[in-house]
């Protein structure tokens, strides 16, 4: 074979290999491409997945926000009737959602009055009860009750709680607190306090 044949020999094969190369480097763009494109399908995925997460957690949050809403507002008029039994109170009348003002707008909202001649209950009903609830009703509610409810300043103001379900601890701190206890499941609402309990007047008047 003269040099002649071996030269083109030779450029066939870098020719050869060239295009073999080229096509190897397609290759590769081609599936370099369609990874990213996978990659990017995946990540909008995981972002619709995400979404769709965030708002299913906040429907049942809001869900279980309006179940704990209702089952409250059933509670309300339970509590209310189990504490018109004690017959040392006098209680005469409910008055539901009861709101002071201060400057024409809602300073405090209270779940229910009781009202009776010498006496008024303020009521607070809690479908899971908490000591801190405990404390913010007792603290922002009882405490304050002679400023913003001045026209039944002359009476003696007892707190109350009612609650299907409470944590532990909850119930001693609402005793403890000076407060009406009632507890109340499907069949039965009853007053759980000591015989020898004496509920705390919030009247400092009194």
């Amino acid at each position: 074979m003269d040099d002649l044949q071996k030269t083109k020999k030779y450029l066939k094969m870098v020719v050869k290999s060239q295009a073999k190369a080229e096509r190897r480097q397609a290759i590769a763009a081609k599936e370099r491409a369609e990874l990213r494109e996978q990659f990017k399908r995946t990540d909008e995925q995981f972002k619709r997945t995400d979404e769709q997460m965030k708002r299913t957690d906040i429907f049942v949050g809001h869900l279980s926000n309006k179940f704990g809403d209702l089952a409250e507002a059933m509670l309300v008029g339970d509590v209310s009737e189990t504490l018109k039994k004690i017959d040392n109170l006098h209680l005469q009348s409910t008055h539901f959602n009861s709101q002071s003002f201060k400057d024409d707008r809602p300073e405090c909202e209270v779940d229910a009055l009781l009202v009776g001649r010498d006496s008024v209950v303020v009521m607070e009903a809690k479908s899971n009860l908490t000591i801190d609830k405990i404390g913010r009703f007792v603290d922002n509610v009882l405490k304050q009750f002679v400023e913003r409810f001045p026209d039944l300043a002359g009476k003696n103001i007892y707190g109350a709680v009612g609650y299907l379900k409470a944590e532990e601890g909850a119930v001693k701190r609402a005793i403890n607190e000076g407060l009406l206890v009632v507890r109340s499941t499907i069949q039965t609402k009853e007053i759980i306090n000591p015989d020898d309990f004496q509920p705390k007047n919030y009247n400092p008047r009194h």
